[in-house]
């Protein structure tokens, strides 16, 4: 076992090119979304799937669904108007600073559904589909 480990027992080169570089994974639970009308704290969670090379694709959110904003009366609101939005993910460094974004154009959404079991005391969440024409991933 080794008490102390001595400097001059390792050989490192005063000449080596090796730098220090800080790994910090992208982390799940750090981002915000940005549609127009819809705060961004009742964006729960976000996943956006690419289709191979094509532009076009599907996203899956899910929402916390609050007495006041109603979610389930915004999403329904913009179901029913079939009005499409441009949607902002940005994912986020633990101080807040964007890491990057993705732009989805011409998003609609296609289904949504909310949870009517009120036997429990957790928050209700609201999920909806949507789909997409064209994405742009900025840095």
């Amino acid at each position: 076992m080794i008490d102390k480990l001595n400097r001059n027992d390792i050989n490192i080169s005063k000449n080596t090119n090796v730098k220090y570089i800080p790994f910090e994974p992208k982390s799940q639970n750090r981002f915000i979304v940005k549609i127009e009308g819809v705060p961004t704290y009742l964006i729960k969670g976000f996943s956006a799937e690419h289709f191979g090379m094509s532009d076009e694709g599907t996203i899956k959110m899910e929402w916390y669904d609050p007495v006041v904003p109603s979610a389930s009366h915004i999403i329904e609101e913009i179901f029913e108007k079939k009005r499409t939005n441009h949607i902002l993910y940005h994912s986020l460094r633990p101080n807040g600073d964007k890491v990057e974004e993705y732009e989805y154009f011409d998003c609609f959404p296609i289904s949504y559904s909310f949870c009517n079991d009120w036997s429990n005391t957790d928050s209700k969440i609201l999920k909806s589909v949507w789909k997409y024409k064209k994405y742009s991933l900025n840095y």
